[in-house]
Order: structure tokens, then sequence, then C-alpha cells
């Protein structure tokens, strides 16, 4: 039966003059064990790694060293999968990457290498890259004719390390200095101008909805809400934004083989058919 794999799309900031493709082939230039990097979690590497011209593709790779499942059949007996102790169970997330646009594809394993570990992997040393969410073309458009912000809903729960927020632009951190003020682990914020004529500071406003992009690109699911009601000037009607609902992903089914596993090379092809699915799009907003 075939299985559904989602991919979530990204645009690659790099700081300090860095080179993410560069970067990518220093790391896996390593020894596998060298490739280890281990955090909080389970170790995590960069398991494959190709370059051909200006598309890179790999394979990261997380291994579970703890809590590892049983093996069980629907008959109701269970037995232990017998492991080494230097082994565990490895999750795999498999990436591509278009360098003239800077555009990443993730797959999305929420067993294995969320964003916030691809970043936090590739930033061991410090911060080089940083993941932003890529917001649908016809968003983006209706976004940026809109010169009348009339109202933005923020929802952010469960929040406990609120560093992330920290940096993300003034609006983003009045929202976690009002969360914090309170020890509130969720805060709501909606800011409009309710039944007055005018605006809200418009700068101000993408600020945030750019900072809180940001954050998405962390992997932090506890921003629940994000939209705007805005109009383009005061003879249209307002539009209301879901920009979560926005964010570019694809959907694809993919045949597992005869043991059950979708092997690196399956998920490659179907990152590569997802890409040329988006790539007229993504060439009006990068190219």
């Amino acid at each position: 039966m075939a299985r559904t794999m989602t991919v979530d799309f990204y645009r690659v900031d790099v700081t300090g003059g860095h080179d993410f493709q560069r970067l990518l082939a220093d790391v896996y230039a390593l020894p596998p064990e060298e490739r280890n990097r281990t955090g909080s979690s389970s170790p995590i590497r960069l398991q494959e790694y190709t370059h051909n011209g200006d598309i890179l593709e790999g394979d990261m790779l997380k291994i579970r060293m703890d809590e590892v499942p049983l093996k069980a059949s629907l008959h109701g007996s269970t037995r232990f999968i017998d492991l080494n102790d230097d082994e565990g169970i490895g999750e795999e997330t498999a990436f591509y990457y278009y360098v003239p646009w800077r555009v990443l594809l993730l797959q999305r394993n929420r067993h294995a290498v969320s964003a916030s570990a691809f970043t936090w992997y590739f930033n061991h040393g410090g911060p080089i890259i940083e993941l932003v969410p890529i917001l649908r073309s016809d968003i983006l458009q209706r976004l940026a004719r809109m010169t009348v912000m009339r109202k933005l809903d923020v929802k952010i729960a469960g929040v406990e390390n609120a560093e992330i927020f920290r940096g993300e632009g003034h609006g983003v951190g009045a929202i976690i200095d009002l969360k914090e003020a309170f020890s509130a682990p969720n805060v709501s914020v909606s800011v409009s101008m309710g039944r007055r004529r005018g605006s809200l500071l418009v700068d101000n406003v993408r600020e945030t909805i750019s900072g809180l992009l940001r954050v998405l690109g962390y992997g932090d699911r506890r921003l629940k809400k994000l939209a705007v009601e805005a109009q383009e000037d005061y003879t249209h009607s307002p539009e209301l934004l879901d920009i979560l609902k926005s964010r570019i992903l694809e959907e694809i089914e993919i045949d597992p083989t005869a043991d059950r596993r979708l092997p690196y090379d399956r998920r490659k092809d179907a990152l590569r058919e997802v890409f040329t699915r988006r790539r007229t799009e993504l060439r009006q907003m990068f190219g």
C-alpha cells in the first residue's frame, strides 16, 4: 500500500559569508562517526550526500539509542530488537536543495530530523543557516498589495524556550514580553483598528509576520495562529490571510519496498518530482 510523504519548502538564509554547499561537502567529507552530532536527544548524522550541478541532495539520519520499540506480531507476540551497544533505530529525512534559488525541500518525518534539528546540526559551530518557510506566491502577491492592515491575530502555546523568538522584530518581542510578564504558557494577541478608520503600522505588521515565519523555520510547532486582515486601500473590502495555512507543502504517494521501507532512492525521486511541480512558481519568486 502506498504511503504519503509530506514535503516542506524553505528558503535558506546563510549568514557570515558562509556557503551552504561548501558546508554540506565539508561535513560529508568527515568519517561517519565524526559526522554524528548529539544534542539533548538522539545523535544526528548526514548519512547521504550528492552534488550534481545546481542540485544538492542528501539524507539525514536520527539514531534513536533509547526507547527502542518492540517487534510485535498481529497475533499478540512481542520480542525485543537485539541491538549492540553502539546501535540504535535509524529514522531518515531526505532533502533536496536548489542552489541558485536557495530553496530547500525537506521531508517531513516527526520521528526523525525536523527543520529545527536540521538547522541545529549545521549550525553546530555557531549560527550559519536559517530556514524560512516559503509562502505560496499568490499569498505573497496579495500581502504585497495590502496597504491597509486592519487586524493581526497571533496565538502561541506551550513556549518553554522563548529565546528563539528574541531578535525577530519588535512585534514578536512584545508578544513574548507579554507572555513572560504573566508567566503564561500560552498567549493570544489580537491587535486591530476595530471600527475606526485607518491602519495598523504596516511595516510593523510585516516585520512581525516575517519574524514569526523565521521562528517557524526552527520547526516551532507552538505557533498556533498567524493571520492578518488587510485591504489594498479603503475602496476595497478587507481580506483575511491565514499565513500558517499559506506555506508551500506537497504530498506525494510512494510505494514501499517488500520489507515495508521507504528507501532513500524512492524518497529522493519523490523530492525531485515535487520540486518539478512547484518549479514555475518558485522561479517566479526567486529566479
